[in-house]
């Protein structure tokens, strides 16, 4: 619900945040125009109708997760090619260094000798 200051609040303030709620309550919207494939739009009523979902509200769900893949893809090349350290690659995408360091093992992405990460404590090899 749309507030006097064109603030959105949410009616459901003790539910957990969803993507979605969480923009609402936190963000000033601006509007953005953009062309999109046909293919995309029937993905994207598609996501609507299983979500149950407003077209902006579905739009900004998906824009939220693209952006979130898009900066641990960018934080794991990153830290893959030695450009950037652990620490630095969890910080740009959002996560714990443990979090970071797990993901990077799932897709292989080596950013130090094996050897290495066997000392590290409560570290369990793969």
């Amino acid at each position: 619900m749309a507030g006097a200051s064109g603030w959105m609040i949410s009616m459901r303030a003790a539910a957990p945040l969803s993507v979605c709620t969480a923009y609402y309550a936190c963000m000033t919207e601006v509007t953005i125009s953009a062309r999109i494939p046909k293919v995309l739009e029937k993905e994207l009523e598609r996501l609507m109708r299983e979500e149950h979902l407003e077209k902006s509200a579905a739009l900004r769900k998906l824009l939220h997760m693209g952006l979130k893949n898009y900066r641990l893809e960018k934080a794991l090349a990153e830290l893959g090619e030695g450009r950037i350290s652990l620490s630095r690659a969890a910080e740009d995408a959002g996560m714990s260094v443990w979090e970071l360091m797990d993901e990077a093992a799932r897709r292989g992405v080596t950013w130090v000798a094996d050897d290495a990460i066997d000392d590290v404590p409560g570290r369990r090899r793969r």
